[in-house]
């Protein structure tokens, strides 16, 4: 939980380097597909409400994860990661069907 290969080479490279800028968004873009689709699956068999967005969801819970390695890297705890997880699965959560 103290940083994320992807996100110190993004951090790095995006500004200088278009080649690797566009290899690392392609990466998280794949990581955020594969978010987007299971909640999408989980809206379309009602574990989600209809008014879940599958996309903003997605994003917002990977912005989350990499939010989370950058202040836990930083404070050399893993506890910035857990709550900013636990507040984007609580948000999700927020969208469940009872």
């Amino acid at each position: 939980s103290y940083g994320c290969a992807l996100g110190a080479m993004s951090i790095e490279l995006s500004d200088n380097d278009e080649q690797s800028r566009q290899a690392l968004n392609a990466s998280f873009n794949a990581w955020r597909r594969m978010l987007v689709e299971t909640l999408t699956r989980l809206r379309v068999l009602g574990v989600l409400a209809e008014n879940a967005d599958p996309q903003r969801l997605g994003t917002g819970l990977l912005a989350a994860l990499q939010g989370g390695y950058v202040l836990a890297q930083n404070a050399h705890s893993s506890e910035p990661m857990a709550v900013a997880l636990d507040m984007a699965l609580d948000h999700i959560e927020s969208f469940a069907r009872s």
